[in-house]
Parts: C-alpha cells; sequence; structure tokens
C-alpha cells in the first residue's frame, strides 16, 4: 500500500513540476496580464448602432452617415469623399463620425457600427452590446425596416422583426431610461410600400402579444 501511495505522490508532483516549468515558459503572471489586457474591445466608445434585417437599406445609411461626416471636414469642395460599397457581411462595419454632423464645430465624435442583420448572429450580438460596447457606452440604436409590403406582410419577417427588437428592449431597458431607438422606416418611395402609420401598428401589435 505504501508503495502505491509514493507512486501517486510522484505522479502528482512530477505534473505539478511540469505545469511550473510550463507557467515559467510561457511569462507567467505577465502572460496572463498581457492576454488580459489584449481582450479589451477596441469598441468601448461612446456608441451608435445600425440595426436591420439583411437588405432593409442600413448598410447604405452607414455610409452615407459617413460620406457626410467626410464631407463636413473637406474644405475643398473639388475634393471627393470615397465611399465603401454596401455589401452585406457577417462582419460589422465601424467607423467614427462626429455629431451632430450639421455643425462640425460643435461635433463630439461617437463610434458607428453597422451590425449584420443574420439572425444566426443573434447571441453574438447581445454579446457585443454587453460586454463589448457595454450599455453605457451604447447612446442611441437605429433599427431599420423595408416598408414594403413583400417584407411587412410577411408573417414571419414581421415576427422576426418584432422578436428581435423585444429580445434587444429587454437587454437596453436595463439600465435607468434605457437606451434611445429611432425606427427608420426605408423604401418608403416603391409604389407597394405599407404607411408608416400601420407598420407602427402592426409592430405594436406584434409587441403587445409577446408581453401578454
Amino acid at each position: 500500500m505504501d508503495a502505491v501511495l509514493i507512486s501517486l505522490l510522484t505522479i502528482l508532483l512530477g505534473f505539478v513540476l511540469i505545469l511550473i516549468i510550463f507557467f515559467i515558459q510561457t511569462g507567467g503572471l505577465k502572460s496572463l496580464v498581457s492576454t488580459t489586457t489584449s481582450k479589451k474591445s477596441s469598441l468601448y466608445h461612446p456608441t451608435f448602432l445600425i440595426l436591420g434585417a439583411n437588405n432593409s437599406g442600413k448598410t447604405s445609411f452607414f455610409y452615407k452617415l459617413l460620406q457626410l461626416s467626410n464631407d463636413d471636414e473637406i474644405d475643398d469642395k473639388a475634393n471627393t469623399t470615397t465611399v465603401a460599397a454596401t455589401v452585406s457581411s457577417l462582419e460589422p462595419n465601424v467607423t467614427k463620425i462626429n455629431l451632430p454632423i450639421s455643425n462640425p464645430s460643435i461635433g463630439k465624435p461617437f463610434q458607428l457600427i453597422d451590425y449584420p442583420g443574420h439572425l444566426k448572429l443573434q447571441k453574438v450580438f447581445e454579446r457585443l452590446i454587453i460586454d463589448e460596447i457595454t450599455l453605457k457606452n451604447l447612446k442611441g440604436v437605429v433599427y431599420m425596416i423595408d416598408s414594403s409590403s413583400v417584407n411587412i406582410n410577411d408573417d414571419t419577417n414581421l415576427e422576426s422583426i418584432v422578436k428581435f427588437l423585444y429580445n434587444l428592449f429587454s437587454i437596453t431597458e436595463r439600465i435607468p431610461n434605457g437606451v434611445d431607438f429611432l425606427i427608420a422606416i426605408n423604401k418608403t418611395d416603391l409604389f407597394d410600400s405599407v404607411p408608416v402609420h400601420k407598420i407602427k401598428t402592426k409592430l405594436e401589435l406584434e409587441i403587445n402579444k409577446l408581453i401578454q
């Protein structure tokens, strides 16, 4: 029995020594500190989010704001601002702009994020708000909706919009006074677009169903 116990203790001691050697070789506590520091998100700034389903026009809106912000910084009217192509992506578009755009002299820098509208990224999106941007730095949300009848009158599409907004409200309302939202109705110039007041009514009815 003593021989077995000695063997087990020897194995345990060897394992501990291996861990100590590995810890020293990888930089010890300095390595842990640097790793923790490197994980601090670059998104930790006062932020406005632009959200919406794919093809809702949110990315076009993002680049339009960026273009307006850049135009205000250009004194020479002959210069032009290059704007990137608006393509759907699984990665967020991130930039910084000065708000208000209409008065650059009093503008303050804010981070602007156009987040992909794919439903599979919902959980990643929640972590983005809570852990990376953090709620205290989230200054406002613009949620864009395609007003075409094909989109609004589709029960599946409408349900996904309402569920996303409802889940988002449950996060943003955790802080005092919550976060300001702007529901932006896009493509109202289309001949089959649904009037804004009808979209508002539909959204309210669906949200009330979830609450009840």
